[in-house]
């Protein structure tokens, strides 16, 4: 498990297997810890306010990301300008 979490490294930095870097402190730990909790709520939440951000963006010239169409847990709501080609 060590080496997973340090890229896949032994001690002589060598990879033996793909790895990551996700260290958390302690103390965000213990937040993650106590808002897994809230997770499914909270993405249910998100979930019925995305239709009203559609709406309220109705008309506006933005792409937005089509809640009824989508799985996200609209953990953020992207919208890209209907123009962006011409950034």
């Amino acid at each position: 498990m060590r080496r997973l979490r340090q890229y896949g490294w032994d001690d002589a930095r060598q990879a033996h297997e793909t790895g990551f870097n996700s260290r958390l402190d302690p103390l965000q730990a213990a937040i993650l810890q106590a808002k897994l909790g809230y997770l499914d709520t909270d993405n249910t939440r998100r979930a019925v306010i995305a239709p009203q951000y559609e709406l309220g963006l109705r008309g506006v010239p933005i792409k937005t990301p089509k809640s009824a169409l989508t799985l996200s847990t609209f953990i953020t709501f992207t919208s890209l300008p209907a123009r962006s080609e011409r950034l």
